[in-house]
């Protein structure tokens, strides 16, 4: 047992309780990794970990806070707790959902989701519901939904407790109409032979509560008669007395293997609105099949008080025969086969073979039959796919977007979140080797199709390949399609933050999400299946595994050649020998226009827009014509060689993986190749204002958002967050002042850069920046949308505005906490501190603080040593006014931290 683990649960149990009082943030991971002083990432996985044991349960809204199930389930009785739920619905007190009977119904959410809410619907509509006729082939389950209707209505008390639910075959009487008649209605003393005192009939017992009546096609055209006039005025005659009129409140219910529109009178069809049609077992997904086999075996399970096993033919026949009788049949089938093993048992668990089966299970089992097997292995059902297990794969999946999103809220490096995410797979990957047993009969098919997909990748784009991770991308394809509709659904619920993840891939590893998708669309293709985002996520970490780990290519190479396949031809042999995907390749009949190719050459270029340069391998051709029809889409430069071979795409490509200059590498291949080549630079490099922040990037991005959000059109200047650390050090000869034409800075703080303007982020908060930033913009935007941004700006940028988009703390107490800090600082340090540079103190200390509480302090600063030994009464001040926030969040301001707010009261000098 680990013991941080269950002190961790016993805090969240004995607080769940108090939530309010506590603040729904208490509950979240990173507040408990600061009270415990471990990591978030080992928190959360304790977290995680009692989620799918089923002791805690989480918010769906960030921060996501963690409470105990069995607490909650007592402060909301009668309630079903979600693993997933909605604060709002916390706060309301409408948490989770009324138990109900229809939760073991298979398919309810499913594929008869829409039936059942008809169902549901109808018969709870006042004042005596709708009459309802189920429709479906024999063995479709509808008797069944009629019982667990019928014990709907008990459970919304909208029949009396002890109401009955009274069936009537029709086709029992197919051959006796006045019997069933009078069965029906009842009958009068001396009505027929036999008839010897009055009598009630079915509809009179059913009084109050559920009549249903099965094969209703059989009931003769005089009794439907009768019966819609019941159904009109709820009065109805005995069989034999036209006199006295009876009254029955009755809740009907009809079902029938035959179209009701041939079978049963106009006048009674018009009288029955809500008509529903299930559908037969074949119509249903295979996972749902897969359930109802395993729920008839814990039946039987429960029926018999032993441990059934199934033999893995056996089952693999039942998932793969067509039962023509339907969940019937299924289950009929599967009982016979219960009954013949419980004769054979030889202890206390009971196993399912073969022989023990119907002919036609053991002749389908035949058409199946894998002779690689040597002994018979029997399935443990529990441990076959299910419900539980289903919930707990799904939990694996948000587990790997959570990872995402911790990635995209701190603002880590992407190759860390890879990483990451690849240990997260990596459960997900032990869970498909070491428990998911296999019954899907096409696996060795998905494994053909996925090899051949791979092989055609290894020759477009030089993929590496390994069996070892192929043979995993086989088996959650195998997972997935037994799972379709279920991972759909959870798919939509979650597609928000899949694209986000997928275009994080698309911006940060360009090349693998490109195979990713090729491969997706290609596997997609031979399935007939569509795989959706969530399996292009998996098949990009699958393609990051394998992929050699490095710096991706600062230039991008094209091979054009006239002629069918030569470039691909080339293509393919050249990155296959640089062992990585270099070039991609345009063939080109012999008669093409050059304004065709450069529009396919636009369309590429458009695609491959993240590179900083490119490279177009031609055989012939005007090289300055060919640019003339890229220049447009493409802010790159870019070199033409002309002349191209295999030899020289292999110089060229291998002077590319070498990172050499574009200049250089088309140098290179004219000298050593018979070949001329042509550089084209691109004098017009895109506009941008930069943002920084001090903590990171992620801080820096945040700022951007806001100013994006003042901004009501598209504007020819591009906003871009930038490390400024990475500035500092590199200044002007930093890659993005070689990529673009940088116009100002904005941030926090000034990272010194000659010439280049600088805005802090006080000074917009404070409003004394706005004739700068207006002087900035107004080449890109008019007038009156300058005054809209103006407006804007003021209401964005509020102290608390950004406060709020850089911190996961209370930004309230935050704020407060800092102001008494401060204000104790001036007294002490008797000192008026001006608003522009206390803005700025806020901004930082709230940074500060952040940066503590997430265990990232900076710990650098030029002559520390210095400044420690000359400001020790300035240290200590600080730190007293600032001890209430130290035990507040559990941190100790370093002295590296206290140097910056220093650096902050020396501007006061300079105002």
């Amino acid at each position: 047992m680990n013991k941080t683990k269950e002190q961790i649960y016993e805090e969240l149990k004995v607080n769940t309780a108090e939530w309010k009082k506590r603040g729904i943030e208490w509950f979240s991971a990173g507040e408990i990794s600061n009270r415990f002083g471990i990591s978030r990432t080992i928190v959360s996985q304790y977290l995680n970990e009692m989620i799918r044991e089923k002791r805690l349960v989480k918010t769906e809204n960030r921060p996501v806070a963690f409470l105990d199930r069995e607490i909650l389930e007592q402060m909301y009785p009668g309630r079903q707790i979600k693993e997933v739920i909605k604060k709002e619905d916390l706060k309301d007190g409408e948490l989770g959902e009324k138990k109900n009977c229809f939760d073991k119904v298979i398919g309810a959410d499913g594929s008869i989701s829409y039936m059942v809410d008809q169902c549901k619907a109808a018969v709870v509509y006042p004042p005596n519901g709708l009459p309802v006729l189920l429709t479906g082939p024999t063995g479709c389950g509808k008797s069944y939904m009629v019982k667990v209707l019928y014990e709907y209505l008990k459970q919304e008390k909208l029949i009396p407790a002890d109401a009955k639910l009274v069936t009537l075959n029709c086709s029992e009487y197919a051959n006796n109409p006045e019997l069933l008649t009078a069965n029906l209605f009842g009958y009068k003393k001396g009505a027929f032979t036999g008839a010897y005192e009055d009598t009630t009939g079915l509809i009179q017992e059913a009084d109050q509560g559920v009549l249903f009546l099965d094969e209703i096609h059989s009931l003769p055209d005089k009794c439907q008669e009768k019966l819609f006039v019941f159904l009109d005025k709820g009065e109805f005659y005995r069989f034999g007395d036209n006199t006295k009129v009876c009254h029955a409140s009755v809740k009907m219910m009809f079902a029938t293997s035959e179209d009701p529109s041939i079978v049963l009178l106009k006048t009674l069809l018009r009288r029955i609105p809500v008509i529903i049609n299930l559908p037969s077992l074949e119509e249903r997904s295979i996972e749902e099949k897969e359930q109802i086999i395993l729920m008839t075996i814990r039946n039987e399970e429960e029926r018999i008080h032993r441990k059934i096993r199934i033999g893995r033919q056996v089952f693999n026949a039942l998932m793969s025969f067509r039962f023509e009788g339907n969940i019937g049949q299924l289950k009929d089938c599967i009982r016979l086969g219960c009954s013949n093993a419980y004769m054979k048992r030889q202890g206390e668990i009971i196993d399912i073979r073969l022989l023990d089966m119907p002919d036609y299970i053991v002749r389908e089992a035949g058409k199946h039959f894998d002779d690689t097997r040597i002994e018979v292995e029997m399935l443990d059902i529990d441990k076959i796919r299910n419900t539980k297990e289903q919930k707990y794969v799904l939990h694996l999946y948000d587990e790997i977007l959570e990872e995402y999103g911790v990635y995209y809220e701190e603002g880590r490096e992407f190759r860390d979140c890879i990483e990451q995410l690849q240990e997260k797979i990596g459960t997900y990957y032990d869970y498909l080797v070491y428990q998911k047993q296999y019954v899907n009969t096409r696996i060795e098919l998905l494994e053909e199709i996925v090899n051949d997909v791979l092989k055609r990748m290894e020759t477009r784009y030089g993929l590496k390949r390994d069996m070892n991770k192929e043979r995993l991308v086989v088996r959650f394809l195998c997972d997935y399609t037994q799972r379709f509709s279920t991972f759909r659904q959870w798919e939509q619920e979650k597609m928000e933050v899949i694209r986000k993840c997928t275009e994080a891939f698309r911006i940060n590893c360009p090349i693998e999400h490109e195979i990713a998708v090729d491969i997706t669309k290609q596997i997609g293709k031979r399935m007939e299946i569509n795989l959706g985002e969530f399996n292009k996520i998996l098949i990009l970490l699958h393609v990051c595994a394998v992929q050699q780990k490095g710096d991706r290519n600062n230039i991008f190479g094209v091979i054009l050649c006239h002629g069918y396949a030569t470039a691909t031809s080339m293509k393919d042999a050249v990155n296959k020998l640089l062992g990585s995907y270099v070039f991609e390749a345009i063939d080109m009949p012999l008669d093409i226009p050059t304004a065709e190719i450069g529009t396919r050459l636009g369309k590429l270029l458009e695609r491959e827009s993240t590179y900083r340069d490119a490279i177009f391998l031609v055989d012939m051709g005007s090289l300055e014509e060919i640019y003339q029809y890229v220049k447009e889409q493409y802010r790159g430069n870019i070199a033409i060689i002309n002349g191209v071979t295999t030899r020289l795409a292999l110089e060229v490509g291998s002077n590319i993986l070498e990172k050499q200059e574009l200049k250089t590498i088309a140098e290179n291949a004219s000298m050593h190749n018979i070949s001329t080549y042509k550089v084209f630079e691109n004098k017009e490099r895109e506009d941008v204002l930069l943002f920084i922040n001090e903590s990171d990037i992620h801080a820096a991005k945040s700022m951007m958002e806001l100013f994006q959000n003042s901004i009501t059109q598209n504007l020819k200047l591009r906003f871009i967050p930038v490390d400024y650390y990475m500035l500092v050090l590199k200044k002007q000869a930093a890659q993005i002042f070689k990529d673009y034409n940088v116009v100002a800075v904005i941030g926090s703080p000034d990272p010194q850069i000659d010439g280049l303007p600088f805005i802090p982020i006080e000074e917009i908060i404070e409003g004394s920046a706005k004739s700068e930033i207006n002087k900035i913009l107004s080449k890109y935007i008019t007038a009156s949308e300058l005054d809209k941004f103006n407006l804007a700006i003021l209401k964005n940028f509020s102290l608390q505005n950004v406060i709020e988009k850089i911190t996961i703390l209370n930004v309230k107490i935050v704020l407060d906490d800092v102001e008494r800090a401060l204000e104790s600082f001036q007294k002490i340090w008797k000192i008026v501190i001006p608003n522009k540079i206390l803005i700025g103190l806020y901004v930082h200390i709230c940074y500060l603080i952040e940066r503590l509480v997430k265990k990232t302090p900076i710990n650098t600063y030029a002559d520390l040593g210095k400044f420690e030994e000359e400001q020790a009464r300035f240290i200590s001040v600080v730190k007293s006014c600032f001890s209430d926030v130290e035990r507040r969040y559990s941190v100790e301001i370093p002295v590296s931290e206290i140097a910056y707010i220093w650096d902050y009261i020396n501007l006061i000098e300079k105002i």
